[in-house]
């Protein structure tokens, strides 16, 4: 069985740096399932939804659902 390697910190921003964009569209398309998903929980009635998002790489969709929402 061959080891998992772990990675530190720096490392991980490095080879996300590297790594390129996502698939053009991918973000939008998690964004607006999240949305859909947000949009039934709230009902019929439009209830507040916050949205947070962390500094990570899913900033992007959570803003991709608050522009949907």
């Amino acid at each position: 069985m061959a080891a998992t390697p772990i990675y530190t910190t720096e490392q991980i921003r490095r080879i996300e740096a590297t790594a390129g964009a996502p698939e053009p569209g991918l973000m939008q398309r998690a964004g607006r399932a999240a949305a859909e998903l947000a949009a039934r929980l709230a009902g019929e009635r439009g209830k507040d939804v916050l949205v947070l998002a962390g500094p990570g790489n899913s900033g992007g969709e959570a803003f991709a659902l608050a522009a949907d929402l």
